[in-house]
């Protein structure tokens, strides 16, 4: 990664229709703490402080967190389209535990791909169960009815997180 990447910050926020548990990702790629001139449409200008978004879009996930693809590019600031969907109905996640979730499933389609393709398991079957369970409650915390889709962390080179787990298994234990 060049120092050019590494000095930008992100900032992700989270939002569930909760009668169809549609998930948007509201999301902005930017520099925390910036200082910059807002022109406005009448000639005035005033001095800005604060994340200044440099690209910003918006990801339909649908109710498992799956991505639904069509990303959308989002215009105004991501937290007053925020309070736009919450003024609308629309619940805010917690975006850690979003985050939290995401990386599990991730971590959890690792450890079946590393047992039953390649044979060479990494934890127990204890261990795994425990961050099984973990990934379930986490899911029932940020509103996932988990109950619904039991078969999520199974492995399949087609899953959307496939591709994930198997950099993970290289990135972790070295294994190709």
């Amino acid at each position: 990664m060049s120092a050019e990447q590494e000095q930008f910050d992100s900032k992700d926020i989270y939002l569930m229709e909760p009668k169809s548990g549609e998930i948007i990702g509201l999301h902005a790629i930017g520099v925390d703490n910036a200082e910059w001139d807002r022109v406005e449409l009448d000639g005035s200008i005033t001095k800005e402080k604060g994340f200044q978004a440099y690209e910003k879009w918006g990801n339909p996930y649908g109710r498992f967190l799956m991505f639904q693809g069509n990303s959308f590019r989002v215009h105004d600031d991501i937290n007053r389209v925020m309070m736009e969907f919450v003024n609308d109905g629309w619940v805010d996640l917690d975006t850690e535990k979003v985050r939290k979730f995401q990386e599990l499933t991730v971590e959890l389609l690792m450890h079946k791909y590393l047992y039953y393709e390649k044979n060479m398991p990494r934890i127990t079957d204890y261990e795994y169960d425990m961050k099984e369970r973990d990934w379930q409650n986490l899911g029932t915390e940020i509103g996932i009815p988990m109950e619904e889709y039991p078969h999520w962390v199974d492995f399949d080179r087609h899953h959307k997180d496939a591709y994930r787990a198997i950099k993970l298994a290289e990135e972790r234990y070295g294994i190709k």
